[in-house]
């Protein structure tokens, strides 16, 4: 989505992976789709906004799916507001689920809600009124 905060253009997009995709080809594709998409909407707009369920672990950034992430975020100066596990089981605590952005600073808060009625934790994100 394209829209306009305030005196901010902004380009809005979610995305999902399917977490039954697997394979080292896989990987190397995945990768590289994921920069082609933050760097198409980095040329859109100056404020972007990327949000969804990768089923990629960004806490672990030593695994293979973590470290796709963490490099994203290197290679593309932006920023993933969310800090907390956002799926959380008897046996593991992922977070898999982000909201990315190159201007965090227009945001006063971003966090994790479990809602109860999925396996997975809502992510949300506020922006300040006096950035809109």
């Amino acid at each position: 989505m394209e829209l306009r905060f305030g005196r901010h253009d902004v380009v809005v997009l979610g995305i999902y992976r399917s977490p039954k995709a697997d394979g080292n080809t896989y990987y190397q594709r995945l990768e590289s789709e994921l920069n082609d998409i933050v760097m198409w909407a980095s040329l859109q707009k100056q404020f972007i906004i990327i949000t969804g369920d990768l089923n990629l672990d960004r806490n672990k950034p030593q695994e293979r799916n973590g470290k796709i992430l963490c490099d994203l975020e290197e290679t593309h100066n932006i920023t993933c507001l969310i800090k907390e596990p956002t799926r959380i089981t008897a046996t593991s605590e992922t977070l898999i689920d982000v909201i990315w952005t190159n201007k965090p600073q227009l945001f006063k808060d971003a966090n994790v809600y479990d809602a109860g009625i999925s396996d997975h934790s809502m992510v949300y994100g506020i922006l300040k009124e006096h950035a809109i």
